[in-house]
């Protein structure tokens, strides 16, 4: 099994995925001057021209560059400079690092740039994104079909809703249909979000990224979904963790037979968790606390160790085939009382300077 994976300009984690490029199909990454045009915020500004130059030394097969905002600014949909300005980044990465194609989940974003950039555009693939939520043929024709009608070329891969990790009867039965109507079709599965299962305040998390991404707001995301969402739900019950869709690197090759590439998430964590996570991965094995694999709830490792060892794949067939009607069920709270220990406090040691 292949891996989609992030990118971040981090000579290291440069230097890491040259080591493992054999086991890379591609790579994705965030567009870092200019208005933030993905899905994350953003940290670190680097120069198109030098992102190139840092991408085209990975020698990895394939390269997307994310452009998968929820929405933006609507005035920008008609700003020539605005989409000017986006076609000169895409034409740097074409011509110095092979770009690929592009990922989006905003279709009126879709449709602007085809319009403005034409002909240009024939080269690069549109790719549904993660969060268009393709779970069923008929979502998919849909965004198939955008594509068909814009500029861009039609996408070589599709990733299939992360929910579908936990209901192998609908991703098989998806899965089917896809490759019989698009045969050439790579599909891919994202692994280690580890966000709620069908997690309620997505929408809404997603819409305030990209809000505050447009600068109108200052972004609170955090102390939302500590005080209201997602961060309180599973202080309260951690047990809920295990309804979240991750793959474990242990299980990856029980999707072996249905998808090609496994996408791995966490690019706003640093090259640090990046290395270890497509590490685990690769090697298929993981030996700490499975919290520190996971993007979303990356955070619960300062709380929580749960012992990636002691998930018996027993566990994690029943996790999977489970009909997540919970309340009749102790079986995530018993997994909850046999891997995990929660962590005491700890506090730095003050010395008087």
């Amino acid at each position: 099994m292949k891996f989609d994976i992030p990118y971040i300009p981090d000579r290291e984690y440069t230097h890491f995925i040259q080591r493992h490029r054999d086991r890379i199909d591609s790579v994705h990454f965030g567009l870092h001057q200019g208005p933030v045009l993905d899905s994350r915020l953003r940290f670190k500004q680097v120069d198109t021209k030098r992102l190139a130059q840092q991408l085209n030394e990975l020698l990895v097969p394939h390269s997307y560059c994310l452009l998968n905002t929820r929405f933006m600014a609507p005035d920008l949909y008609f700003d020539p400079l605005f989409l000017t300005g986006i076609m000169e980044n895409l034409e740097i990465l074409m011509e110095v690092a092979s770009l690929d194609g592009i990922v989006f989940c905003d279709a009126y974003f879709l449709n602007a740039l085809s319009s403005h950039g034409g002909n240009a555009l024939g080269a690069l693939e549109a790719v549904p994104g993660i969060n268009c939520m393709i779970d069923s043929m008929d979502k998919a024709r849909a965004y198939l079909e955008l594509v068909d009608q814009t500029a861009f070329k039609p996408p070589s891969k599709l990733v299939l809703d992360r929910s579908l990790n936990r209901n192998p009867k609908a991703l098989e039965t998806l899965v089917i249909q896809l490759k019989k109507e698009y045969p050439e079709l790579r599909l891919e599965l994202l692994a280690n979000e580890g966000c709620l299962f069908h997690c309620p305040f997505k929408p809404a998390h997603d819409a305030q990224i990209s809000l505050s991404n447009t600068r109108l707001v200052r972004e609170r995301g955090h102390e939302i979904n500590r005080e209201w969402g997602c961060m309180k739900v599973l202080l309260n019950n951690p047990e809920q963790l295990f309804k979240s869709p991750f793959i474990r690197p242990e299980d990856i090759d029980d999707y072996s037979s249905l998808v090609d590439t496994i996408k791995i998430s966490g690019r706003t964590l640093g090259a640090d968790f990046l290395k270890n996570t497509v590490s685990a991965y690769i090697q298929g094995s993981y030996g700490g606390n499975l919290l520190d694999l996971l993007d979303a709830m990356n955070w619960m490792a300062d709380h929580f160790f749960v012992d990636n060892k002691k998930i018996s794949k027993h566990d994690v067939n029943t996790l999977t085939n489970c009909t997540k009607e919970c309340s009749h069920c102790e079986h995530c709270k018993q997994i909850l009382d046999s891997t995990t220990h929660k962590k005491s406090i700890q506090f730095n040691r003050y010395t008087n300077p």
